[in-house]
Order: C-alpha cells, then structure tokens, then sequence
C-alpha cells in the first residue's frame, strides 16, 4: 500500500496552509484554522486506520526472548495513566508472582495487551473499573481482562473478529483482530465472555510448556 506518501504530503501542505493563515487577521484566521485543524485531525485518524489495517494483514514473525508477562501488563497501564486518572477509573491487578518467563515478542504482546485495555476503557463510562489477572495452569499462562462496560450482546459477541466490524462511532474494528493474531502467532488462545450491560471478560492463554515436548512424554508415558 502506498497511501502513506500521500498522507505525508497532506500533512505539509496543512502546515504550508497553516503558515498562511497566521499572516490573516480576525475572523477569517481563525475559521481558517480551524478548518486545518478539522482537515489534521482526519488525516490522523486515516493514518491510524492504515497503521492499523497493515498490522492486521501484514503479520510480522514475533522475535522470541524469556519476558515477564507482569511487567509487559504494568509497562502497558503507564500509557493510559492520565485517562485513567482523568475518569476516575479503577484499576485492579491481581499478578501471580510465581509465573514462569514466557518466550514471546515484547513488542508485539505490548500492543495486544493496549489494544484490550483500550477497548475496555472505551467501552466503560466514568468511574467504571477495570481488574487485569494473571495466573497459570499445567500448561498456560492467562491474563484476562474483566471490565464493567456496556458489554457485547450475543450477535455482536458472535462477530467481533470479523474486519471492521465495530460497534463505536470512531473505531476502527481491527484492534480485536490484531490481538489475536499476535496471540496465535505465540501458539496462544483466546476467548470472550460477556453479555449486554454486563461488561466484558477476555482472557489470553500463551504457552509455556512446549506442546511437542508434553505429546512426547505421553506417548513415553504410555510405552511404560
């Protein structure tokens, strides 16, 4: 896709304009300005739709090393800080601290983990709250994500994986999809629960026991 060149012309020829409309005076600087600045905020948002859109069909192969899952979820809740702190949302984190190191993209979870965050934040009004969990079982480590938003009726439930399907006025229906590209790209799961006005659950199983390794062992296992 070679939209981006076209995207970077448009933002300087806004910033030409904008020089211009500094030379005016009164009214007509100022209904000038804000139509740049109307004309900006579009071009950005294109621009995210497109970064997002590559993400979702241009699958990058993760570059694997030992991480902790808890600091990629604590990492990733410093960015929304300030949003958090401005609607008076509730955070809770319940992070086992016993958790293996899993063999991952640091990256690439980052972006998942802000793309669930986000989408729960988006979907909560002020005051709202937000609880992430980590724990383990034989074979996986889970992180959910349970929020009080407005939830997702079972229809909606039933596409929220299809390309561009959104339910908010400015979204882009990717952030989903690119989640579970990059969980599926780790050998990892993923699963949603929720019903209409009563938030949402989501929940990431990423492997830490090598499932060749444990097919292995059972079939030893049953030879003995």
């Amino acid at each position: 896709l070679e939209i981006g060149n076209p995207l970077n012309s448009l933002h300087i020829h806004l910033q030409l304009m904008e020089r211009q409309a500094h030379k005016l005076d009164g009214a007509a600087r100022e209904e000038l300005q804000e139509s740049i600045d109307i004309a900006r905020s579009e071009v950005n948002r294109l621009d995210s739709i497109v970064t997002q859109f590559l993400r979702a069909i241009r699958p990058s192969k993760p570059e694997l090393h030992p991480e902790n899952v808890n600091a990629i979820v604590e990492e990733t809740l410093r960015f929304f800080t300030p949003e958090i702190q401005d609607r008076n949302i509730v955070v809770e984190q319940e992070l086992r601290s016993d958790l293996p190191l899993l063999q991952i993209d640091r990256d690439q979870m980052k972006q998942a983990f802000y793309n669930v965050i986000k989408n729960s934040l988006q979907a909560m009004n002020r005051r709202g709250a937000l609880r992430i969990r980590t724990d383990r079982d034989d074979t996986h480590v889970l992180i959910s994500f349970i929020d009080t938003g407005s939830g997702m009726s079972a229809e909606n439930l039933g596409r929220v994986f299809e390309p561009y399907f959104t339910t908010k006025p400015s979204g882009t229906g990717l952030g989903l999809l690119i989640v579970r590209r990059i969980v599926r790209e780790h050998g990892g799961e993923l699963s949603i629960e929720s019903s209409e006005g009563k938030g949402l659950t989501l929940t990431i199983r990423l492997p830490y026991v090598d499932k060749r390794v444990r097919m292995l062992e059972a079939g030893d296992s049953e030879r003995n």
